[in-house]
Formats: structure tokens, C-alpha cells, sequence
């Protein structure tokens, strides 16, 4: 029986995504999501999806199997949706740039986490510095549940990428759910995101 490689795309580390590979896992196994030796495994630490359906995909790993543009296209989404809203929260992002200004900064950093390279330069002191100044009007309990329910209605619409394989969007999630909890933390606001299933306990072949 041959087994067909779902990696398409070469990844590398970028700016931002060893560290949240390495805050996820340490998050993960505080919550029993992964073993005590998750950072060992080699299947839970590569930045290439496993092929087995069994097996989860971290959220590191879905540019090798998404590339570029579908990751685009979902940020995409999202702000037209953003761009469509009711002026006090799109105001916000108007007020920071036009929507092909948020597009690409959201891709970039997408596309670092996910494993596509150094797309996202500044890392984590320039995505402090944008909520800090540029968001801080929407980093509440309100901004977030907005933001929250229109990033949930976009990854409801279909995709067919997201079809070919399940892991995908709740891999999606578990990348989503893994920054609120940051966020909420950070501004002192509560979590009330939910995005759909996420990544549950690790079980190794």
C-alpha cells in the first residue's frame, strides 16, 4: 500500500513560530494535551503535517500542507467581513489602514506561525506594539467576542481544503484558541472565544 504525502510546501522556522510552538507545547502539557516529553517527539515538534489521519496536526505544520495561498485567502475573509461591520468595531482597523494593509500584516504572521518562513518581522514585540496602540480599543471582553464570532463565521464558510482533511480546521482552531487565552491574559479579558474542537490529547501510533 503507498502512502501519498500530504506536505507540498517547504516550511522553515520564522520570527515568531519556535516560540509559539515552544508556549503552545508547554501549555499543552500543563493541560494533559500532550505527553511530558511532547518537545522530543518528532511527529508533535516538525514543522511537516504527519500523513497519518489519526494523527494531529499542530498548528506549525499547516503551511506544509496549505502554502501561501489559502492561508491568504481565509485572512482574506476575515476582513472583508471586518470591513463590513458595524463602524465601532471596523473603525478601529480603519483608523490603522486600508483592508489589503490588515490582509497582509494577518497573512504574514499566519504564514510565520504556520511554518512558512520569516514573514512576520518584529515577532511578538510588533504584535504587542499593534494591540498596545493600534487595537487596544477592541482588546476587551467586547472587541473579542466580535472578532471571535467573525473569525468563526469565516472558517464556517466552505472551503474545500478544508474539506480534504478535518485537521485542518481544527488545527486552525487550536492556532486561534492557543492565542486568545494569550490575549486574554495580557489584557484582562475573559475568553469567551470559541472556534470549534481543538487539538485533544496526543495519542502516538
Amino acid at each position: 500500500m503507498t502512502t501519498t504525502s500530504l506536505a507540498r510546501y517547504a516550511t522553515s522556522h520564522g520570527y515568531m513560530s519556535e516560540k509559539s510552538q515552544k508556549d503552545y507545547i508547554k501549555s499543552a502539557i500543563e493541560r494533559g494535551i500532550l505527553p511530558q516529553n511532547a518537545d522530543s517527539i518528532a511527529e508533535v515538534v516538525s514543522l511537516t503535517a504527519p500523513d497519518d489521519p489519526d494523527e494531529p496536526i499542530q498548528f506549525w505544520q499547516l503551511y506544509s500542507i496549505l502554502g501561501k495561498r489559502p492561508i491568504v485567502r481565509i485572512v482574506r475573509d476575515f476582513y472583508t467581513r471586518v470591513y463590513q461591520d458595524e463602524a465601532w468595531f471596523t473603525s478601529v482597523f480603519e483608523n490603522v489602514g486600508p483592508m489589503y494593509h490588515h490582509v497582509n500584516t494577518q497573512a504574514a504572521m499566519w504564514i510565520d506561525v504556520m511554518g512558512g518562513g520569516p514573514f512576520y518581522h518584529g515577532a511578538e514585540y510588533r504584535l504587542s506594539l499593534h494591540h498596545t496602540h493600534n487595537a487596544l480599543q477592541l482588546m476587551n471582553d467586547k472587541g473579542a467576542q466580535r472578532w471571535s464570532e467573525l473569525m468563526r463565521k469565516t472558517l464556517d464558510s466552505p472551503y474545500d481544503f478544508m474539506e480534504t482533511d478535518p485537521r485542518i480546521r481544527i488545527s486552525i482552531n487550536t492556532f486561534l484558541a492557543h492565542f486568545m487565552v494569550k490575549y486574554a491574559r495580557e489584557f484582562d479579558f475573559e475568553n469567551r472565544s470559541y472556534f470549534g474542537n481543538t487539538n485533544g490529547p496526543y495519542v502516538r501510533g
